[in-house]
C-alpha cells in the first residue's frame, strides 16, 4: 500500500513539475527588444505593446531631467513614469544613463551632449570612484529600479561629438564610477559601455586589414560602407588619403584605447550595427577577438538603405530578419532594434509618426516567433542555403534564405511555413530566394 501511495505521489510530483516547466516556459522571453519610441503607436491605438512579446525597452535617462539642481531629485520625472509604465506591462528596462542636461555640474554644458562632471577627479576614491556627485545620482537612480534593470548602459557612442564632449579617458573614469554606484545598489546588475558605432567598427576592421593587404582592405571598405550616409572615397587613391586623415587616425586610436580599457571594466561589451547582414558575423567575431570573448550586446541594431532604392522596406525587412538570426545565434545578451526613420543616415525604421510600415510587421513576426530562450541552436547552412535551427521548449524554428539563386525546398508534414510578414504559406514546396522563410514545428 505504501509503495502504491509513494508511486502515485511520485507521478503527481512529476506531472506538476512538467506542468510548471511547460507553463513557465510560455512566459519566458528571450533577449530582444526595441526603444521606448515604439510606445508612440501604442498611444495612437495602432498597436498593443503587451502583444508584441518584447523583452526589453531601451530608455535614455538624462541626469538633468531627474536632477535639474544639486538638491532637487525629481522622483516623478517624466522618464521615471515611462519606466514604471513599462515595468507594469512586464517589460524589463535597459536604461542608457547620460550626464546630459545636468548643467549645474557639467564641465562642458551643451544642449544635447553629455560631458564629464566638474568634480571628476584624477585619482580613484574607494567611497565614490572618481566623481561624488555622479556616484550619488547613479546609485539613487538605480536603487529605485534595482530589480528591473538587468543591464545598465553608460552613455551613448562616446566617440561621437554630438553625444559626448569629453575625452575617451574621461569617459573611462566616468564608467568606472557608474559601475561602482550600480554594483553598490545591486551587484547582480550587468554594466555595459556606450557602444561603438557601426562607423567605428568599420574603420577598425579596415585598418587592421590595411596593414596586411591594402587592396583587400579597400574592397572590404566599399562593401561595408556601400550605403554609408557620409561622403566617402570611391577610388583607391582617395581611400588611402581618407585613412591618413588626422581625424580618422585619432578616431581609430581612441576606439582602440576604449576597447583596451573597457574589456577589463565592462560586464558586457556593447556595439551598434546597421550595415550588410553578410558582414555581421565577421564583425561579431572581430569584436570577440578584440575583447577577449567578453559577453556582447547590440544596443542598436538597424538597417541602412538610401532613399530611392527599389523595394526599400522589403529589402530592409529581409535584412532585419537575417541580422536578428545572426545576433541570436551568436548568443548576444541583448538585441535592441532601432525603430526610427533617419533618412539623413539612410536608416529604415519601423514606420513614420502616423503608422507602422512593412518593417514593423517583420519586427512583430520576429518577436512572435524568435524571442524565446533556446535550448539548442544548429547552423545547417549549405553552399546555396542559409539554414538556422533554434529548438525552444515546445517548438522548433528554422529560418532559411538563399545565398545564391533559387532553391526548391519541401516542408515536412508536421511543419508550417511563414513568410517574413508572418503570413502562412500554404504550398508544400517553396522556392527559397533572398526572402527569409520561417519553418515552424510544434505548438507555436
Amino acid at each position: 500500500m505504501r509503495r502504491r501511495q509513494k508511486a502515485a505521489s511520485s507521478v503527481r510530483t512529476l506531472f506538476l513539475f512538467i506542468l510548471f516547466i511547460f507553463f513557465h516556459s510560455q512566459s519566458l522571453r528571450g533577449e530582444m527588444g526595441t526603444f521606448y519610441g515604439i510606445f508612440h503607436y501604442q498611444k495612437k491605438g495602432l498597436i498593443n505593446i503587451e502583444n508584441l512579446n518584447i523583452s526589453f525597452i531601451r530608455i535614455g535617462i538624462c541626469w538633468g531631467d531627474i536632477q535639474p539642481q544639486k538638491d532637487k531629485f525629481l522622483y516623478n520625472a517624466s522618464v521615471l513614469k515611462k519606466i514604471r509604465g513599462c515595468i507594469k506591462k512586464g517589460i524589463k528596462i535597459i536604461p542608457v544613463i547620460r550626464t546630459a542636461k545636468a548643467y549645474w555640474i557639467l564641465k562642458y554644458p551643451d544642449k544635447g551632449a553629455s560631458s564629464p562632471p566638474q568634480d571628476l577627479e584624477e585619482n580613484y576614491n574607494e567611497a565614490y570612484g572618481y566623481s561624488k556627485s555622479y556616484y550619488e545620482f547613479v546609485k539613487k537612480l538605480v536603487t529605485l529600479f534595482k530589480d528591473d534593470f538587468p543591464i545598465v548602459v553608460i552613455e551613448n557612442e562616446v566617440l561621437a561629438k554630438k553625444f559626448w564632449k569629453g575625452t575617451a579617458e574621461e569617459y573611462v573614469r566616468l564608467f568606472i564610477t557608474a559601475k561602482k554606484a550600480i554594483k553598490d545598489a545591486n551587484p547582480q546588475i550587468k554594466v555595459a559601455d556606450s557602444g561603438l558605432a557601426s562607423f567605428s567598427w568599420g574603420l577598425l576592421m579596415v585598418d587592421e586589414l590595411r596593414r596586411k593587404d591594402e587592396e583587400e582592405a579597400f574592397k572590404f571598405y566599399k562593401k561595408y560602407f556601400r550605403y554609408a550616409y557620409f561622403s566617402h572615397p570611391h577610388s583607391f587613391r582617395e581611400w588611402k588619403e581618407f585613412m591618413r586623415k588626422p581625424r580618422i587616425k585619432k578616431h581609430i586610436k581612441d576606439a582602440c584605447y576604449l576597447i583596451g580599457k573597457l574589456k577589463e571594466e565592462a560586464d558586457i561589451f556593447n556595439f551598434h550595427y546597421y550595415e550588410a547582414p553578410e558582414l555581421f558575423p565577421v564583425l561579431i567575431n572581430f569584436i570577440k577577438k578584440k575583447t577577449g570573448r567578453k559577453p556582447l550586446m547590440c544596443n542598436e541594431l538597424g538597417v541602412r538603405y538610401p532613399l530611392g532604392i527599389p523595394l526599400r522596406e522589403e529589402k530592409a525587412s529581409f535584412d532585419l530578419v537575417k541580422k536578428c538570426v545572426i545576433a541570436k545565434a551568436s548568443r548576444l545578451k541583448a538585441i535592441i532594434i532601432f525603430p526610427y526613420y533617419n533618412n539623413n543616415h539612410n536608416i529604415v525604421g519601423l514606420g513614420d509618426k502616423n503608422s507602422p510600415n512593412e518593417v514593423f510587421y517583420t519586427f512583430k513576426t520576429i518577436m512572435r516567433l524568435m524571442n524565446y530562450p533556446f535550448d539548442i541552436y544548429r547552423n545547417l547552412s549549405t553552399q546555396k542555403l542559409e539554414r538556422h535551427l533554434f529548438v525552444f521548449s515546445n517548438f522548433s524554428l528554422e529560418i532559411i534564405w538563399s545565398r545564391e539563386g533559387n532553391v526548391g525546398f519541401r516542408r515536412d508534414r508536421d511543419s508550417r511555413f511563414f513568410d517574413y510578414q508572418g503570413r502562412k504559406i500554404e504550398e508544400e514546396e517553396v522556392v527559397i530566394k533572398e526572402e527569409p522563410i520561417f519553418v515552424v514545428k510544434g505548438r507555436r
